[in-house]
């Protein structure tokens, strides 16, 4: 951090576009997607497979799982210590959600599906897609203070706004015990 601004570490001269290079960039590029023209497409070439609460997931077993569940967020089970990574359930996610974009794919796994003895969560930065506040509530309500949230710096009045008092802030290089 140099006065009070992240910087990159890998490349320090890195310098964010102006807003009128994002807008006339995304004004003026080509529509060309590659998504699929229909459902049954998207369907085959990238179904969704639900878990459906299965055996796995609460097995207690030693070494590391990595179960991923949608865009970024996933279910690690890593030596008999469960913790989500980046969890977003939400079809669209953040503040105002009806202006957000939709998701392409329903999530492999719900909030309803993860064990009950679920010990983190871990966000990776407080993009929307990341770190999403209806989902942070609904995990927060059904395991209160039995979870502990790991997150990036700059997110400290955002946990306590919803409630949230165990949680460890950690920037790019940091460290914090797990067991």
């Amino acid at each position: 951090m140099k006065k009070g601004r992240f910087i990159n570490l890998f490349n320090p001269k890195f310098k964010l576009p102006h807003l009128g290079h994002v807008l006339s960039r995304k004004i003026t590029s080509p529509k060309n997607t590659r998504l699929p023209s229909s459902k049954q497409e998207l369907d085959r070439i990238l179904p969704v497979i639900r878990y459906n609460r299965p055996e796995e997931l609460y097995l207690t077993t030693y070494g590391l799982r990595f179960i991923w569940i949608a865009h970024a967020s996933c279910f690690v089970p890593m030596n008999n210590f469960r913790f989500l990574l980046d969890p977003v359930f939400s079809e669209r996610c953040g503040i105002a959600s009806f202006i957000r974009p939709k998701r392409f794919r329903p999530p492999a796994l719900i909030v309803d599906d993860l064990p009950d003895d679920l010990d983190a969560i871990l966000i990776s930065h407080n993009h929307v897609d990341h770190l999403d506040y209806p989902n942070v509530k609904i995990l927060h309500k059904c395991y209160g203070e039995q979870l502990t949230w790991f997150c990036g710096r700059c997110t400290r009045q955002w946990f306590l706004d919803s409630g949230i008092k165990k949680y460890y802030r950690i920037g790019l290089v940091g460290r914090v015990p797990i067991c």
